[in-house]
């Protein structure tokens, strides 16, 4: 009896974690990098250029076709984001990488308000 009870309690914890270790596919799959000016090497209409690492390569990312572009928290078009890119007017960058596709989802010149 005691056997019995000892698998079944067993064999409970092994169901219920390896429920827990499964991740659902959208979880975590949009990942937000805070990059320096520097390492937003290139910026087009199409997508961009960056390192989200100090050890990582450059890596061409394009855009999703929900991207967003902002200054702080205002929506910004191309020309004030390019403006921003050349001029380097904040020290970082903030942005979302969708990690299962690997598409840029928005970019965010400056960080989050609440963050200074």
């Amino acid at each position: 009896m005691k056997r019995i009870l000892y698998v079944t309690f067993m064999c409970s914890i092994l169901i219920n974690s390896s429920a827990a270790l499964s991740e659902p596919d959208n979880l975590r799959r949009v990942a937000e990098y805070h990059i320096s000016a520097t390492d937003l090497v290139t910026f087009s209409r199409s997508g961009a250029t960056l390192r989200i690492c100090s050890e990582c390569e450059p890596k061409f990312f394009t855009f999703a076709s929900d991207f967003q572009m902002f200054e702080m928290e205002e929506t910004i078009d191309v020309k004030r984001a390019t403006e921003l890119f050349v001029r380097k007017t904040y020290e970082q960058i903030y942005v979302a990488i969708d990690r299962k596709n690997d598409t840029a989802r928005y970019f965010r010149f400056g960080g989050h308000s609440d963050d200074r």
